[in-house]
Order: C-alpha cells, then sequence, then structure tokens
C-alpha cells in the first residue's frame, strides 16, 4: 500500500480535526515531512508487529501444544500400563488357580503314585493344551528331581531343577507364588518362565514343589497388539530387574539383553514425564511400571518420544505457515473471536449443567410424586376393601356355621372364606405400601433380624442356590421386628427368583454409613448415622427401565401366576416409612444390589417414626 493512498486516510482527519483554520502552502510543506515521518514508523512498527505477533502466537501455541502432547502421552502409558497390569494380574491368578488345583490333585498321593499315574498325566496334559499361555505342567520332588510332567509319561530320565530359581525360592519360603527367570527348559529346551509353589505336606515340611513353565509368546502377542510404535517398549519383569518378556530384542541364548530399554522403567514406577535414554539404542523414551498387586512382578510401557516429536514438529511446521502468512487484521479477529467462542461455550456449558441438575431434580420429584400418588391411590382402594372384607368375612363364617359342615355347600363357603383371607393379606401389603398401616416400633438388632428372615427363607431356597452373610455392623435399628423381617425376606426371594435354575449366590451384608447434609437431600432422609444392608445376588439383572418402575406395586417381571408384584413396593413402605432409603444398582446380565439405609437407633427414640 503506497503513503499517498495511506496518509488522507489515517492522519488527515486528525490533522483537519486538531487545526480547523485554513493551512497556507508552506504550514502545508513545513508539516509534510512530520507527517510522512510519523506514517513510515507507524508502517514499519505495523509490518514488524505484523510478523512478530504471528511468531510469538506460534512460539506459545508450540509451548501449548508439547504440552498436550506429553499430557496425552502421560494418559496413553497410564492407560496402557492399566491394561497391561489388569491382563497380567489375570494371568498370574489363573495360574496361582491351575497350581492350586494340581496340588489338590496330587494332595494325598505319594511321589510314586503321581510318577505312575496315567490319569494325573492325561490332566496334566489337557491343562497345558487347554491353555494358551502354559507351556509344561511339571512335579518335582524335595530333591529337586522332575517326577510327572505333562510332556511325557512316563519319565524316561532324571531332570533335576534344584539348581532352579523357583525351585530353591519354594524351598526357603513356605508360602506364596514364585517366578524364575525366562530361561531354556531341561526338559524340551524350550524358553519359559516357571511358576512355582510348594507342594503340600502333611507336617508343613518341604516335600517338593508344582509348577507350571509359560510361555512367552502369548504375552509376547499381547504386547505386540497393544503396543503403539514398534519402537516402543514393552516388557514384563521381576521386582528383582530380571526381565520374563520384551517386546524390544529378541531373546539370546535364553536371556534378554541387560541393556534393553525395559530395564530403566522398573525404576521409573510412576509415568516418567522427563524421559530417559536407552543405553542399546540411544532412543530416549516416557514410560512408567507399576507392580502386580500380590506377585513379585512388575508391568513396564514406554513410548518413543522421536515418533511424537516428530508428528508435533509436522503439525506444528503447518500451523506456522499458515500463521506467517495470516494479516495483523484476521489474528486479531481470529482472537476476538476465538474469544467471543469461549465466552459463548462456557455459557452453554453452565446453562447446559444448569439444565441437567434441573432435569434431575424434576426426575426425582416426578419419581417421588408418582409413588406419593400411587400410594395414597393404593391405601385408599385397600382401606375401603379392608372395611368390607371383615364384614364379609363374618358373614360367611355365620353362614358357613348354619349349613351342615359336610355339604357342597359349606366346601364353597370354605373357598370364598380362603379367598377373602387372600384379600385381606392383599390389603395389608397395600397398605404397608402406602404407609396407612400403623407399625409398631421397637429396637432390634439387624442382624438377629436377618438371620430369622433367613431362617424362615431356608425352605423355599432352591439348593443350588448358596447365601453368604457379612455383619459389618450388629448394632440396632428402631422398627416393626416382623415387618422389617418381611422386607429381607422378600429381598431374599426377589434375589433368589432373579438367579433361577442357574444357580449363584446371595449376599447379605451389613455396615454402619454416614449420611451427610448432601447425600441426605438426595437420598430423602434426614443427615445422620445409618446402617447400610446390602442384598447382592448374580442373577439376570435389570435394565434401567425395570429398575425405574421396580417399586410400582403391581409391576413384576415374572410369569402370570408367579407374584403379585408387590415385594418390592411392601420394601420400598416399610423402609420409607422407617425413615430410610433403598437404592439400585443392577446390570442386565451381572445381578443386582440393592442397598438399604436404615437410621441407627441411638439417633431415634422407639416410637418416635411416623408411620
Amino acid at each position: 500500500m503506497g503513503s499517498a493512498a495511506v496518509v488522507p486516510m489515517i492522519w488527515l482527519p486528525g490533522v483537519l480535526r486538531s487545526r480547523p483554520h485554513r493551512l497556507d502552502a508552506a504550514s502545508r510543506r513545513a508539516n509534510e515531512p512530520i507527517v510522512i515521518g510519523r506514517q513510515v514508523a507507524v508502517l514499519r512498527i505495523f509490518a514488524a508487529v505484523s510478523w512478530l505477533v504471528p511468531l510469538l502466537l506460534l512460539g506459545v501455541i508450540a509451548m501449548q501444544t508439547w504440552k498436550l502432547e506429553v499430557e496425552e502421552l502421560d494418559s496413553r502409558v497410564t492407560s496402557t500400563l492399566t491394561i497391561l497390569l489388569e491382563e497380567t494380574q489375570k494371568v498370574f491368578e489363573n495360574q496361582e488357580m491351575a497350581l492350586n488345583w494340581i496340588d489338590d490333585r496330587t494332595k494325598n498321593l505319594s511321589w510314586t503314585e503321581i510318577e505312575r499315574s496315567r490319569e494325573f498325566f492325561q490332566f496334566a496334559k489337557k491343562l497345558a493344551d487347554d491353555s494358551p499361555y502354559i507351556d509344561t505342567v511339571f512335579l518335582a520332588d524335595a530333591a529337586g528331581d522332575v517326577r510327572a510332567t505333562s510332556s511325557r509319561f512316563p519319565m524316561d530320565r532324571v531332570v533335576s531343577v534344584a539348581d532352579r530359581d523357583y525351585f530353591l525360592e519354594a524351598k526357603s519360603e513356605p508360602t506364596g507364588v514364585h517366578v524364575g527367570e525366562s530361561i531354556k527348559g531341561k526338559l524340551n529346551g524350550h524358553v519359559a518362565f516357571r511358576v512355582s509353589r510348594r507342594r503340600s505336606s502333611t507336617n508343613n515340611a518341604f516335600d517338593g514343589i508344582v509348577a507350571v513353565a509359560l510361555s512367552p509368546s502369548y504375552i509376547e502377542k499381547f504386547f505386540a497388539n497393544i503396543g503403539g510404535s514398534a519402537s516402543d517398549a514393552i516388557c514384563l519383569m521381576r521386582t528383582d530387574g530380571t526381565i520374563l518378556v520384551s517386546n524390544f530384542d529378541g531373546l539370546v541364548d535364553g536371556a534378554l539383553p541387560t541393556d534393553n530399554p525395559c530395564t530403566s522403567l522398573i525404576r521409573a514406577g510412576d509415568v516418567n514425564r522427563n524421559g530417559s535414554v536407552s543405553t542399546r539404542d540411544g532412543t530416549t523414551r516416557m514410560g512408567g511400571s507399576r507392580q502386580v498387586r500380590g506377585y513379585p512382578l512388575v508391568v513396564g510401557y514406554a513410548v518413543d518420544l522421536r515418533t511424537v516429536r516428530d508428528e508435533w514438529l509436522e503439525s506444528l511446521a503447518l500451523f506456522g505457515a499458515a500463521a506467517v502468512m495470516s494479516s495483523l487484521v484476521l489474528f486479531g479477529l481470529s482472537v476476538a473471536a476465538l474469544r467471543i467462542a469461549r465466552g459463548e461455550q462456557r455459557a452453554i456449558g453452565a446453562w447446559q449443567e444448569e439444565v441437567e441438575q434441573r432435569r434431575r431434580i424434576e426426575a426425582e420429584m416426578r419419581q417421588a410424586s408418582k409413588m406419593e400418588a400411587l400410594g395414597r391411590m393404593a391405601g385408599g382402594i385397600a382401606h375401603h376393601f379392608n372395611n368390607l372384607l371383615p364384614a364379609m368375612s363374618g358373614l360367611l363364617q355365620v353362614t358357613l356355621s348354619d349349613v351342615p359342615p359336610d355339604s357342597a355347600a359349606a366346601k364353597r363357603l370354605g373357598r370364598i372364606l380362603e379367598a377373602v383371607a387372600q384379600g385381606q393379606r392383599l390389603v395389608r401389603n397395600i397398605l404397608v405400601f402406602s404407609r396407612r398401616q400403623v407399625m409398631s416400633h421397637e429396637r432390634v438388632a439387624i442382624s438377629a433380624v436377618i438371620e430369622g428372615a433367613l431362617a424362615l427363607s431356608e425352605g423355599t431356597l432352591p439348593s443350588n442356590i448358596k447365601v453368604v452373610t457379612r455383619f459389618g455392623y450388629r448394632g440396632d435399628v428402631v422398627a416393626d421386628g416382623s415387618q422389617l423381617m418381611e422386607v429381607f425376606m422378600n429381598l431374599i426371594s426377589n434375589a433368589t427368583h432373579a438367579i433361577g435354575g442357574k444357580g449363584g449366590a446371595i449376599e447379605l451384608a451389613t455396615e454402619a454409613a454416614t449420611i451427610d447434609a448432601e447425600t441426605a437431600l438426595h437420598f430423602g432422609v434426614k443427615p445422620g448415622e445409618f446402617v447400610r444392608v446390602v442384598c447382592r445376588d448374580n442373577g439376570v439383572g435389570m435394565s434401567s427401565d425395570v429398575i425405574e418402575r421396580a417399586f410400582d406395586p403391581f409391576f413384576t417381571t415374572k410369569h402370570v401366576g408367579e407374584g403379585t408384584g408387590l415385594g418390592l413396593a411392601i420394601v420400598h413402605g416399610i423402609v420409607t416409612g422407617l425413615g430410610g432409603s433403598i437404592r439400585v444398582e443392577s446390570t442386565p446380565g451381572s445381578g443386582s444390589s440393592f442397598s438399604l439405609y436404615l437410621p441407627l437407633a441411638g439417633n431415634i427414640e422407639a416410637g418416635s417414626i411416623a408411620a
């Protein structure tokens, strides 16, 4: 842009405003150098700023994007370590289970019987063949001689493992699982690491080991699938630094190189953001390690920073080129637009949070209103029926006394009386749900009520369902003992139906709980000390739609004729009538968990709860 076009636009209006009187030719000529000089200075500053600002912006963006890259890499390393840890934990828990299984099969057998048992050989061979990571199963006696193995039967030569580290550790340490170094086996020459434990003996004396040899190939394949780049280092190590499996470099004569990149990970512990340089290939990697719970093992994962840096530089170069080509006006507009967008985003976020909170409150209010309305309606109907049914029962009994006992009319009247009695029980349940039935309140031991409910339910429980109780709290609550017992019987019945014929377990547990003011508002109770009773099963579970209607009266997922749909409604009515709350957690196919919160007797005087 030429100065002739700039001067009138930028400076002439200001000059005219500052000097409204008429300028003569001499004055104009005298002022022209000053005006032009100022224009040039401003243009130079503008030109410098037009390049400096994008470069400064590029520098800031470079630092921020690198920080984000490191944070993303940190998250990637952390998540990968978590996956590695879970998979390794599962593998070694399975191996420990297999060792215990083998020990149980051979516990009462002598070494001679084990050595000659074709049945045990077939069992061990099947165990090794069915497992993707077991190479060999073997047993060695107290002298270290292998007496039985899954790879051959009978043993055709003497093989000693008395010098192996996993044997020596099992011999010196009476408990636990021991992991040996990755080394070639004496039986088949396969490279593997062994997991061993002591063989059980009657006098707890050392009587040899039970061991499995794990092939590194399964874990190596898993490493290959989870690793992002070929230069990433993933490994499984012992806590003493011995590397068992690594995806970086191969085994050399049955052992990993001492300068393998994984060796530095055991020292890193948590994720090391500064990175460490491998002596093997000079590559800087960022990684960390996690110890496997219950085992002397560590999993490690490290990412090659060169790959991350190259990707960052590539994206930064494109952005830098675009930034240099941008003008100051466009940059200013983009900053303004960004600020506006951020302000709008914050406003929208606050609005969405407010709307979500309002929706949650409205949903809870709708649920509470629905339950209250259902309770009022059902209670009103049940109240009228409760007035009619006793009169019907009395008249039927009088009529029954007027007819011959063995007549057909007497039998029909008897069946009518039974139906009236069933109606009275149904009305009583509805009144309990609607909290119109007056409940007596006294101090009762929560553990005694649960045990009583289990005793009454024992005759109806199928033999394939096991009930487990864990009483972390045995104190008192203020309640009607019989109705509280009915709560637990309904929960047990509900769990039994959910488990069905497949078999499973029902767990009843108690623990003390403190509910603060915020949680109490969400639960619909008063803050204070509570006992939390959990009834957990491994049945079919419930969907969110079923959970939403679980406590509605007459709602049931059972077949016609198998239930009235009042069980959980009664539970809800009794628990809320005691000033408590009930929460449900369930996933289809994974079972359900009902948590009852009942106020402790120490905070409530007997009889002070409104029915």
